[in-house]
C-alpha cells in the first residue's frame, strides 16, 4: 500500500476499507487484513498485512479517544471495535475432536469382546476361543476393542525393511477376519474400535502422506472396506456406552505402570465403569461403597495376540482373554474371560 495517496485513490481505499469492516465486523483486525490481501491481490491491488491492519484499527475505535474524536470531526465512518463486552462471544465455533457417546441399542444384549489381535502376530487359537465362545453366548454385537492390526509399519518405532512390502497382504488379513466375522454373526452389531496401533495408519498419512491425510478414501475404514461388512467404525476420540459402562481402547488414559495395579489406577482416575484393552493383562477391580456394594468397575481384557512380540521376544506379564457381556435391566453382567495355559478362567476379583 502506498504510503501517500491522492484524494480519489483515497476515497475508493476507504470506500473498500469500509466494506470489508462492514461485513465482517467480528473478524479479528489482523485476520481481516490477510483477508483483504489475499483477494485485492487478485484484483491487483497490493497492500502489506500491517498497514491494512493499523487502517483497520483505526477505524475500529481501537487506538482511543483521540482517534475516535478526530475521525467524527472529519465525518468518517467509526466502526465499533469487537469487544467481548457488546458481541458475547467473539470467536468461530471451536474446532474440537470431542463426540458424543455411540450409544449401543438396548437390543444388543449379549456381547462379545475382543482386544488386540495385532494382526500379523495374532493368536489363531485364542480367537478361535474367543469366537466359539460369542457363539455359544449367542451374542449379538462384537466389539472389536482396538488394535486389530499391528502396523509396525506406520509407526515411530524401528522395524524390519522387509515390513513395508507386507502392507497389503496385512490389510487383507484383517479385512478377511472382519468377512468371516460377519459371516459367522450375519445379524449382530460389529464395531471396529480405533486402537493405537490403528491411529499409526493416519499419522503416518498426515506425516508423510499430507495430501492424502484428511481424504476419507483413504482412511484405514475405507482401506478394510468396513461398509461393505457392515461394521461400525468408531474412532480413538470417542466412547462406546454400552449399558452402565463404557467401553474404549484405552490407550487415552492407561499408562505405564505396573501392570498388577493396572486397573485401580485407571479406576481411580475415571471413576466409572470401564472396559478396555490395550496392555494386553486380563484383570479387573471394584471399588466397593456402603452396604459392600460395587461403585465401580474396570475390567481390563486380555489380548488375542502372540505374549512374545518382537520388542518382548521372551514374553512378559501378557495375559490371554477376551469378555463376555450380558446386559439385564440395563446393567452390565461382565465375564471377564482369562484363558491361562489353556485353561479357562473368570476374573472376578
Amino acid at each position: 500500500m502506498s504510503k501517500t495517496m491522492n484524494k480519489a485513490e483515497q476515497q475508493l481505499f476507504d470506500a473498500m476499507l469500509n466494506k470489508y469492516l462492514s461485513d465482517h465486523r467480528t473478524m479479528p483486525s489482523r485476520t481481516l487484513a490477510r483477508l483483504i490481501v489475499d483477494i485485492e491481490a487478485e484484483k491487483g491491488n497490493h497492500y502489506t498485512v500491517d498497514a491494512l491492519r493499523s487502517s483497520i484499527r483505526k477505524r475500529r475505535d481501537a487506538l482511543g479517544d483521540r482517534f475516535r474524536e478526530q475521525r467524527i470531526r472529519n465525518g468518517h465512518v467509526v466502526f465499533e471495535n469487537p469487544t467481548y463486552r457488546d458481541e458475547g462471544t467473539i470467536l468461530d465455533d471451536p474446532e474440537l475432536s470431542e463426540l458424543p457417546d455411540y450409544v449401543i441399542d438396548p437390543k444388543f444384549d449379549r456381547v462379545g469382546i475382543m482386544s488386540d489381535l495385532h494382526i500379523p502376530k495374532h493368536n489363531n487359537g485364542i480367537i478361535d476361543t474367543a469366537i466359539n465362545d460369542f457363539v455359544q453366548s449367542d451374542c449379538n454385537c462384537i466389539i472389536l476393542n482396538g488394535d486389530v492390526l499391528d502396523n509396525p509399519q506406520f509407526s515411530k518405532f524401528a522395524f524390519k525393511p522387509s515390513y513395508t512390502s507386507r502392507t497389503g497382504e496385512w490389510m487383507d488379513q484383517a479385512e478377511f477376519f472382519l468377512e468371516s466375522l460377519r459371516m459367522t454373526f450375519p445379524g449382530a452389531l460389529i464395531l471396529y474400535i480405533e486402537g493405537n496401533h490403528d491411529a499409526w495408519y493416519k499419522r503416518y498419512l498426515w506425516n508423510q502422506a499430507k495430501a492424502f491425510g484428511d481424504d476419507p478414501h483413504y482412511s484405514l475404514e475405507s482401506r478394510l472396506h468396513l461398509s461393505d461388512y457392515d461394521v461400525k467404525w468408531i474412532p480413538e476420540t470417542q466412547l462406546v456406552k454400552l449399558a452402565d459402562y463404557h467401553v474404549y481402547h484405552g490407550h487415552q488414559l492407561a499408562k505405564g505402570g505396573q501392570l498388577d495395579t493396572a486397573a485401580k489406577r485407571l479406576l481411580n482416575r475415571v471413576k466409572s465403569n470401564s472396559i478396555i484393552g490395550h496392555l494386553h493383562y486380563a484383570s479387573m477391580h471394584q471399588d466397593i461403597g456402603f452396604n459392600d456394594e460395587p461403585v465401580a468397575t474396570v475390567h481390563i481384557s486380555g489380548a488375542t495376540s502372540t505374549k512374545k512380540p518382537v520388542y518382548m521376544p521372551f514374553g512378559g506379564k501378557s495375559r490371554h482373554g477376551y469378555i463376555n457381556v450380558n446386559v439385564i435391566n440395563g446393567k452390565c453382567e461382565v465375564e471377564n474371560v482369562w484363558i491361562d495355559r489353556g485353561k479357562r478362567r473368570i476374573i472376578n476379583s
